[in-house]
């Protein structure tokens, strides 16, 4: 007999809290098409094994560096691979994923990091000005890694990827109300709300 509860939706309680972690996707069609395209960018393409490794070493490397479940990861880069990998990446942890749109100045992603309690921050190699900023003024960043080359920060993701070559992660288990990203938009303060 299943209890009811008019508040719930459809009014069952519900029993679990429990929900998919989003890295998920990856895991399962990196074990069910394992050499099967899962990205393609311009004319370099990756296997669904490929992006899977890529994730795990990641997250290993953040985990490695005390990122958990619940942590803000702040990521300034344009759209590619790096922001497709780091974003399962922070998901498989149970972190929560901060991407900044690019455009943005120094001061501004300097607030979402404030903002969002972020402690760590991947930022491309191509925003140098936004990594000191940020590392500066943002007194919850612990580390910054460079995107993309090695022009700043205490190490890059490739280097720190390196090093956790061939790491095996499980996804986090997360529940329900657990966020996962937050999205932040323009707002009519002129400061962005997530």
């Amino acid at each position: 007999m299943r209890s009811v509860n008019a508040s719930a939706p459809g009014g069952v309680a519900r029993m679990s809290h429990r929900a998919p972690n989003l890295a998920y996707l990856v895991t399962r069609n990196a074990r069910r098409f394992p050499d099967r395209v899962a990205l393609r960018w311009g004319e370099k393409t990756w296997s669904w094994r490929q992006i899977d490794a890529a994730v795990s070493s990641l997250a290993a490397a953040l985990r490695a560096r005390g990122v958990v479940k619940g942590d803000r990861v702040l990521v300034h880069a344009r759209n590619g691979d790096e922001m497709f990998v780091s974003m399962f990446a922070v998901f498989r942890l149970g972190a929560v994923w901060v991407p900044t749109n690019f455009r943005l100045m120094p001061d501004e992603v300097v607030w979402l990091a404030t903002s969002s309690g972020a402690r760590a921050f991947l930022c491309h190699a191509d925003f140098p000005d936004h990594a000191r900023a940020v590392a500066a003024g943002a007194p919850a960043i612990e580390f910054v890694w460079s995107l993309q080359g090695e022009g700043f920060g205490e190490t890059s993701c490739a280097r720190a990827m390196a090093a956790q070559a061939g790491a095996a992660l499980a996804d986090a288990a997360v529940d329900y109300d657990d966020p996962c990203w937050f999205f932040f938009t323009s707002g009519t303060t002129g400061r962005s709300k997530a």
